[in-house]
């Protein structure tokens, strides 16, 4: 009997840390005229313009925003003129921070920093 229970509470267990871990399954997209490829959850929608302009005031709110059902996970892009090389790439993330944190003070800012993949320096400020 004491066998018994003590298989129950391992099945039990691995049925609860597994709830809890499910992998999220997501799709590579082609993005901006397909001068960005990014993996974005499968079950991520476009935010219909009505939203984004509540969520993102500002008039330079991003051009592209992926979310949740609730809207309060987002993947957010905006396509701009402004060209960047490597060299740049520490100052111009530091600009995108200030003018982020700026425009959108009730934004969690979790990390920023620079990553190099592939040979090249991005920004991976979230």
């Amino acid at each position: 009997m004491n066998r018994l229970k003590t298989i129950g509470l391992i099945i039990f267990t691995i049925v609860i840390s597994t709830a809890f871990t499910t992998p999220i399954d997501l799709e590579l997209k082609s993005l901006l005229n397909n001068k960005v490829q990014l993996k974005i959850p499968k079950t991520f929608t476009i935010m219909p313009e009505e939203i984004a302009k509540l969520k993102y005031p500002s008039q330079s709110r991003p051009s592209l925003i992926y979310s949740n059902e609730s809207g309060g996970i987002n993947v957010a892009l905006k396509l701009t003129k402004s060209e960047a090389n490597q060299q740049m790439m520490s100052s111009f993330k530091d600009s995108f921070v200030k003018n982020f944190k700026s425009a959108y003070p009730s934004a969690e800012w979790k990390d920023s920093g620079l990553k190099t993949i592939n040979g090249k320096k991005w920004d991976t400020s979230n």
